[in-house]
């Protein structure tokens, strides 16, 4: 093999390094799949050159010549096409008459025309016997360059970034030796001399694309290269090793071993290498489930705790899961889950499996003083109960404690440490074959406690968080239902009493008003008429307090008539309302009703005061199990985002309010606004019709 063949060698090695590392970068964009695409290109394109260059294949090197041209050029389209996705143009009408020309040149090369023949001098390739497919091949080369060119170049002089004109100069430089050593490397001069200057330049423009992903990013690869110069290390190594094996055993032993068979041999060890190191984990497999049988899948959820459990946030959930696998994977016949009672600060028994009703008399329970607490606090390995009288440590145990758990049917305890604070207690009961725990059960057991603790702990924390929230929800919910009341109550008394006597002055007002009106008492009617505007216009208010407060029409006639009572208000002021309802009516829950009731009053009167909207619709959707409510206005709108932020800052609750009475429902609200565009608000709450009691 001459060093003309061994260049094209040497870029293809360094192509496939690339191509390799790229491929194994996941997940893939555009640009890492054209650059794919143009490293197979290379790779195709250097090997048939250097086989076409060797001594080598000799009666089929017009067919490597032949794939040469056509590997050649679709390297040509692919580095285009890589070119314009990095740059991020389209590819535009460089992809079609770039393929469209290798197409053409595969056919002419198929049928025997692109070339129709090649010199050859002893077995090694001289030059081609030219024509006019060396026009096919030629142009679209040309047209490509000229049209990437000047799209690089363009985009290079706009751009400022400098990280990214440091990018784009080390391709510009890469593609550029390439052009100018390509197209010098496929005159007749250069062929005739035998200097391989296309290669020489892809050797180069390898050199520097690979210098350029190494130092800059050229191409995004992340810590797969490390991982691969790691495994490619390593391969290096083995075959070295394996080469250096029989170079020793040739000195030692003085037998011969031709090249060839050594390269065979040295790929046969590494393909079985390769293979057994696929097949190694099925092997495995395929034994443990052999030995282990139906508890294979529970064991393999013990040594991977933390993996499957670790998304599980119920406690209830975590324990049922984790005791149900500990039973199934180690065949025991009983497991119970201890955890300390707030309370008193017990250990008691809170989860068994299988499930039983825990019988009150016969509870497992330690209190902290209790030696077992004390042996398991300090230690991380489980406590065999059977050994229990011949430790010392353990004398302090009354007889009736010894009684309990000689006849609690348990064997092991683990202690489940959490920061290494002792948190919880796994109790394992006998093996349902009546046999010891091995050492390999043990260290499984322990494994599974370790990564537990934490797991629990987060689980027990948001177990009491919950509790919490639901606390302040039925909190919350007994606020605004006191609200409610006190609310309902001022307005019956406001109505039963202030508004009664206001309505009485203004009738008595009325009535001297035509008493004087008899004589000529001008100024004294005038002052009366003013009193009696005023009156007027206190009753209207207070009626407007009244209903705000609790509307009677919610109570009376139902959330649609009342709805429609405020649209009317709101119309009052100029505004087009509209109101629309389907489904089957009905009477809902009135902590309902006047949930839905607040939410749509606040959304009107936030229309009213900031929408400056000419029409409203209202809509409620009735379905079997749902209530549908949809609030939209042609204002103003306004920026969601920036007034719930600043909603607690600037005292304005009205949102916040909405959406705090909808979730308290178990209901969803969803706001749909943006300037200028504006408003939706939808609510979706689950309801049941009200019960009439008979």
């Amino acid at each position: 093999m001459s060093i003309h063949s061994l260049i094209p060698l040497l870029v293809a090695v360094i192509y496939i390094s690339l191509f390799a590392v790229v491929m194994i970068n996941r997940p893939w964009q555009q640009q890492h799949k054209l650059f794919m695409l143009y490293l197979l290109a290379a790779i195709i394109w250097e090997v048939s050159e250097s086989l076409l260059l060797s001594s080598y294949f000799v009666e089929f090197k017009l067919l490597l010549f032949r794939l040469v041209i056509c590997s050649s050029l679709w390297w040509g389209i692919q580095l285009y096409l890589f070119a314009r996705a990095f740059l991020q143009l389209r590819m535009g009408f460089g992809l079609w008459f770039g393929y469209a020309s290798l197409l053409l040149l595969s056919i002419l090369a198929i049928l025997g025309y692109a070339p129709q023949s090649i010199l050859v001098e002893n077995g090694v390739f001289d030059s081609p016997v030219y024509g006019w497919w060396f026009v096919v091949y030629v142009v679209p080369m040309i047209v490509l360059v000229l049209l990437g060119g000047y799209a690089l170049l363009r985009r290079f002089r706009v751009i400022r970034n400098p990280e990214e004109r440091n990018k784009m100069s080390y391709l510009i430089a890469a593609i550029g030796i390439l052009v100018v050593l390509g197209f010098i490397g496929i005159t007749p001069v250069a062929l005739t001399g035998g200097i391989p200057f296309s290669h020489i330049g892809a050797l180069i423009s390898a050199c520097i694309l690979t210098y350029a992903i190494l130092k800059h990013g050229l191409v995004s690869i992340n810590a797969v290269l490390r991982r691969s110069l790691g495994w490619g290390i390593l391969f290096a190594v083995g075959i070295g090793t394996y080469a250096l094996i029989f170079f020793l055993l040739h000195l030692v032993l003085d037998f011969e071993l031709p090249f060839g068979t050594l390269a065979l041999s040295t790929i046969s060890a590494v393909a079985v290498a390769l293979l057994v190191y696929w097949l190694r984990p099925t092997f495995f497999t395929m034994v443990d489930q052999f030995f282990y049988r139906g508890t294979y899948s529970y064991r393999r959820m013990l040594l991977s705790f933390d993996r499957e459990m670790g998304n599980i946030i119920s406690l209830d959930e975590l324990a049922d899961k984790m005791l149900s696998t500990i039973a199934g994977a180690l065949r025991v016949s009983r497991v119970k889950l201890l955890f300390q009672n707030v309370g008193s600060g017990d250990f008691t028994t809170q989860y068994v499996y299988p499930k039983v009703k825990i019988q009150t008399g016969n509870e497992l329970r330690f209190v902290p003083d209790n030696p077992v607490i004390s042996w398991l606090e300090r230690e991380y390995s489980p406590l065999n109960l059977a050994q229990i009288n011949s430790i010392a440590r353990f004398d302090g145990l009354w007889q009736t404690e010894r009684d309990i758990l000689a006849n609690s049917g348990l064997e092991l305890l683990c202690p489940i440490k959490s920061r290494g604070e002792l948190i919880g207690i796994l109790a394992l009961g006998r093996k349902q074959s009546d046999t010891r725990y091995s050492q390999e059960d043990i260290e499984m057991i322990i494994s599974m406690a370790g990564k537990a603790g934490i797991i629990i702990e987060n689980a027990r924390m948001f177990d009491t968080l919950r509790q919490h929230q639901y606390q302040v929800q039925q909190l919350l919910t007994e606020a605004i239902h006191a609200q409610e009341s006190e609310r309902q109550r001022i307005s019956i008394d406001l109505h039963d009493s202030v508004a009664q006597w206001l309505a009485g002055a203004s009738y008595q007002a009325q009535t001297v008003e035509a008493l004087l009106s008899r004589n000529d008492n001008k100024a004294v009617r005038e002052k009366l008429s003013t009193v009696e505007d005023t009156i007027e216009k206190s009753l209207k208010e207070l009626r407007r307090v009244v209903v705000d407060l609790r509307p009677p029409a919610l109570d009376e006639l139902g959330l649609n008539h009342a709805l429609q009572q405020s649209l009317a208000d709101l119309s009052s002021d100029g505004v087009t309302c509209n109101f629309s309802q389907d489904g089957k009516q009905t009477r809902l829950q009135p902590s309902v009703e006047i949930s839905v009731y607040r939410a749509v009053q606040e959304a009107l009167t936030n229309i009213r005061k900031h929408a400056d909207a000419s029409r409203v619709d209202l809509s409620l959707h009735y379905e079997d199990d749902r209530l549908i409510v949809m609030v939209s206005d042609n204002g103003k709108g306004f920026d969601l985002a920036h007034t719930i932020d600043n909603a607690i800052s600037v005292g304005n609750m009205g949102l916040l309010g909405m959406r705090q009475r909808v979730e308290m429902l178990g209901g969803e609200i969803d706001i749909k606004t943006q300037p200028g565009a504006g408003t939706t608000v939808i609510i979706n709450l689950p309801v049941q019709p009200k019960v009439e009691e008979s």
